[in-house]
């Protein structure tokens, strides 16, 4: 009996201390409930600035890009009025166009007059003589003989010549006198003053200059070419024209009479 008693009260004893333990278990998980819902609201609370961060920067970022879009628009408008008063200025201005194949880098051009009509000639220091179409030469009304040759140029094959035109009257600026034509296919130029010109009256072509300064001594002159000239007359301009209208014969002359 007494065995038993003590076994009973081993087991009520260890009843309480479970029951203690079981207390000291809900104690735990009520301050573990608590710490869990004061980080909730931490955690809350963080994640609500974080996001009302995020939602100032956006407004921010979509107030400067919508402003950067008005100035853009409004850079538009002014382009798009600068190009209608360009286009209302070009509409005003007739521009001559020159084809490409005649326009090419290094190929000089000159107005003349032959036979008293206006045309377009090409200097060609590498030509021997001056040659004309037979349109062109039809055009300008030139009496013309048969041909006799053959006009064989670079990478091209031979081709007979079409006639000869001789004794033209020809004018290049306030330069006068009379040439010799032979008149020959060509496929890009109309009009091509050689060497045959350009020696018999002292020619020579300065392209920097856009002009030609004729030498000769009865009439020297420096008449500009076909383009307009785009910048104003440069001082060597000036004194290569000073020196070709007091004749000077000589090149370096020309070139150099602005130094004293």
């Amino acid at each position: 009996m007494t065995t038993f008693e003590t076994r009973l009260d081993k087991v009520e004893h260890a009843m309480a201390d479970g029951q203690e333990k079981f207390e000291e278990l809900g104690q735990s998980i009520a301050r573990l409930e608590g710490e869990g819902a004061e980080l909730r609201g931490e955690m809350q609370a963080t994640l609500n600035l974080v996001v009302d961060d995020l939602r100032k920067y956006i407004d921010s970022k979509y107030d400067l890009v919508h402003a950067e879009i008005g100035a853009i628009r409004e850079e538009m408008k002014e382009i798009k009025g600068d190009v209608s008063l360009c286009k209302a200025a070009a509409a005003q201005v007739k521009v001559k166009e020159t084809p490409k194949s005649k326009a090419g880098k290094g190929l000089m051009y000159m107005d003349v007059h032959l036979n008293g009509i206006p045309t377009k000639a090409m200097l060609d220091t590498g030509a021997s003589h001056n040659f004309i179409t037979m349109d062109e030469a039809k055009r300008l009304g030139l009496s013309m003989t048969k041909g006799q040759g053959w006009l064989k140029a670079v990478n091209s094959t031979a081709k007979p010549l079409l006639g000869a035109a001789q004794g033209v009257e020809i004018h290049i600026g306030p330069w006068s006198g009379r040439i010799d034509l032979t008149v020959a296919p060509m496929d890009d130029f109309k009009v091509v003053l050689g060497m045959d010109l350009l020696g018999k009256v002292k020619a020579v072509p300065l392209p920097f200059l856009r002009s030609l300064a004729i030498l000769e001594e009865d009439t020297p002159c420096c008449p500009n070419d076909g383009r307009k000239q785009e910048q104003q007359s440069s001082p060597i301009g000036n004194a290569t024209q000073e020196r070709v209208q007091q004749g000077r014969s000589d090149l370096h002359g020309c070139l150099k009479g602005g130094d004293r």
